[in-house]
């Protein structure tokens, strides 16, 4: 009996669908918090107190998801992704060694792939240093402008290279599945 889905179509349903979303979520949810912070200056004690602490949790969800997707996607898919095909092989079923043998393709590998591998390594160290600051000064979100402009700024870099690694992401595995 054939299975619905292979081991591997699995792994890229948790990666990108299940993982990418729940990140979206996190994430839009932290910018909004964020934002939203220096609007009101006169928040009562218990009221900051509350904020800031789902701000904080919250954003630290968002660096806990965005370094679950990038352990999953180099450690579980890369390997998938980067195998060797033991000579004569079908190069369909190896993506790297695929997109490598055609010099139409080789950009997708060159380029698309390992500047996607490397912009997504930044996005989980970005959120990681927006929860640290969340943390560390979350009470000074508030009154200091430019500290929380520089949080939204870093999550917000951290966002667009998601997006910019998830695109490229997408285009190869089109070109070139696991399969």
């Amino acid at each position: 009996m054939a299975t619905l889905i292979s081991e591997r179509t699995l792994w890229l349903i948790v990666h990108g669908i299940v993982l990418g979303s729940a990140f979206l979520l996190a994430f839009s949810a932290g910018l909004l918090g964020l934002v939203s912070y220096g609007w009101d200056t006169t928040w009562l004690h218990k009221d900051l107190h509350r904020f800031l602490h789902r701000l904080r949790h919250g954003i630290w969800i968002t660096a806990l998801l965005s370094w679950v997707i990038v352990l999953t996607g180099s450690g579980i898919l890369g390997p998938w992704y980067y195998a060797a095909p033991p000579p004569g092989a079908d190069l369909t079923d190896y993506p790297r060694a695929y997109l490598l043998s055609s010099p139409e393709l080789r950009a997708w590998h060159t380029f698309g792939m390992e500047w996607k591998v490397n912009i997504s390594w930044l996005t989980p160290v970005l959120t990681t240093s927006v929860a640290f600051i969340a943390f560390a000064y979350g009470r000074h979100l508030t009154h200091d402008r430019i500290l929380r402009r520089v949080t939204i700024g870093l999550f917000t870099l951290a966002f667009l290279l998601t997006g910019i690694a998830a695109m490229l992401g997408v285009l190869v595995a089109k070109i070139a599945p696991l399969k």
